[in-house]
C-alpha cells in the first residue's frame, strides 16, 4: 500500500487527525515504520549498491572518530577482506602497513563472517554508536588505523526509510503493511489518546516487531553467516 492510502485508512478510523500537525498521523506512521523495521537480520545486512560488497569506510592517520556510512542504522563491527589482510595465522591477524598492524591481539579469538561469498575478518577493539533520526551512526578506533579509502568495510544494518511525506511509501511490502503498519501506527495514536504511550510502543516492538521479522525473514536469504548482537 502507498502512504497516502495508509493514511486515508488511518484518518477513516482517527476521525480528527490529520496528516500532519498536532494531530498528525504522519510522524506516528514514521515512528511505527521505524520501530518496526530497524533489526539485526540477514536480510537486513548494507551492502554499497554499486560495488556488492559491505561499504568502505575512509580513514586518515591520527584520526579515530569516523560517521559511519549515511544508509547505516546500526554499526556491528568492522572488518577487512581476508584477501586485504597481510599475514593470518591461527587466531592472530597482522594488518601491515597501518599501526594496527604493529600489534599483535593475543587475548581474543579473530571473528570471521562470510558474505556474499567474501570471507571477512573482524577489527578489534572498535566502538559504535547507531544513527539516531538527527544523526548517522558513528565509530572510534581504538588504534590508529591510518590512511586508507577501501581497506575497512563497515558491517551493519540498514536504515528504514524516513517515511516524513505522504510521497515517501514505506520498505513493509504488502501484505505486512496492512498486517503490521497500520495496526502498528493504531497503537502508537491510541497511547497519545489515552496517555498510556509507553505500553503502545511496547506492543509495538515486544510483539509486532517480532511477528513481522520472523514473516519477512522466512526462507534462504543467501548468506553464510547470521549477524548477533553484540551489544553495540
Amino acid at each position: 500500500m502507498t502512504t497516502i492510502e495508509l493514511l486515508a485508512i488511518l484518518q477513516e478510523q482517527f476521525k480528527g487527525w490529520n496528516t500532519d500537525g498536532e494531530r498528525g498521523i504522519l510522524p506516528h506512521l514514521n515512528a511505527a515504520h521505524w520501530m518496526l523495521l530497524a533489526n539485526e537480520s540477514e536480510q537486513n545486512i548494507y551492502y554499497d549498491e554499486s560495488s556488492g560488497d559491505l561499504p568502505a569506510l575512509t580513514t586518515v592517520s591520527g584520526t579515530y572518530n569516523y560517521s559511519c556510512d549515511s544508509n547505516l542504522w546500526k554499526l556491528g563491527g568492522i572488518y577487512v577482506r581476508v584477501e586485504d589482510v597481510s599475514s593470518i595465522s591461527g587466531t592472530l591477524v597482522s594488518l601491515t602497513g597501518f599501526d594496527y598492524g604493529s600489534r599483535r591481539y593475543t587475548q581474543r579469538p579473530m571473528e570471521y563472517i562470510t558474505l556474499a561469498g567474501i570471507e571477512y575478518v573482524r577489527i578489534p577493539f572498535v566502538r559504535s554508536w547507531p544513527a539516531t533520526e538527527s544523526a548517522n551512526a558513528r565509530l572510534m578506533f581504538n588504534a590508529d588505523p591510518g590512511d586508507s579509502t577501501s581497506y575497512y568495510r563497515q558491517y551493519g544494518w540498514k536504515k528504514p526509510t524516513q517515511i516524513i511525506s505522504e510521497m515517501i511509501d514505506p520498505d513493509i511490502p504488502p501484505p505486512w503493511d496492512y498486517q503490521y503498519l497500520l495496526p502498528a501506527t493504531a497503537k502508537l495514536i491510541e497511547g497519545i489518546q489515552h496517555g498510556n504511550y509507553v505500553e503502545s510502543r511496547s506492543y509495538v516492538l515486544g510483539v509486532l516487531k517480532p511477528a513481522l521479522q520472523k514473516d519477512m525473514n522466512g526462507g534462504e536469504q543467501g548468506f553464510d553467516y547470521e549477524p548477533d548482537d553484540r551489544g553495540f
